[in-house]
């Protein structure tokens, strides 16, 4: 299978066919709120259509065809983004009506290549495989348990009487070495899923 990419940092393209511009642009989404946060933040209301889509993980995607006619533009879009393994992004294209009516391929196949070239050239990471980590710790360990949880990607603290469950991502190649550095730490008392 194909390594999954992300973008790494906001990217814009525009091509023009038939006199219609369409300007497309890609951003990073962690969560639904970021991407539809991006999708306001570039819609253009003066623009003839502002379709979108979003990919977040496996089986939280979204996308709009905006006005356009069913299945020609957010479908084109949501498959673009799959096709080229992006995951946690935003597309928005906006398109600008130049007078010809391109018919229903037509706006499949320029939805598909505007969103398909901006992904291409958009700056992005190879993602690598990873494991996310559960850790419950009580407060005596809590400042060692945090000091390794500070050379990973935290995902959430939740602090409780007895101490705090802290959830951690870590590269799959490095889980049963971080795993064993929290036990280590923790004197074996850090509860670990």
């Amino acid at each position: 299978m194909s390594q999954i990419l992300k973008i790494i940092s906001p990217h814009v393209s525009q091509f023009i066919v038939k006199k219609s511009l369409f300007v497309t642009s890609v951003c990073k989404a962690s969560t639904v709120a970021d991407a539809k946060a991006f999708i306001e933040h570039v819609r253009d209301l003066s623009a003839s259509h502002n379709c979108w889509a979003y990919r977040i993980g496996e089986s939280n995607y979204r996308f709009s065809d905006d006005g356009e006619p069913s299945g020609t533009a957010g479908r084109p879009i949501y498959a673009a983004i799959c096709a080229n393994n992006i995951d946690d992004v935003v597309v928005v294209v906006t398109r600008y009506f130049g007078g010809i009516k391109l018919g229903a391929g037509g706006l499949i196949r320029a939805y598909s290549r505007a969103t398909t070239e901006c992904l291409r050239d958009a700056p992005k990471v190879e993602l690598s495989p990873t494991a996310d980590l559960s850790i419950a710790v009580t407060w005596e360990h809590i400042g060692v348990v945090q000091a390794i949880a500070e050379r990973h990607e935290r995902l959430d603290t939740v602090f409780n009487d007895s101490g705090c469950t802290i959830v951690l991502r870590v590269a799959l190649d490095e889980e049963q070495k971080v795993r064993q550095e929290i036990l280590d730490a923790s004197k074996g008392f850090a509860k670990i899923e």
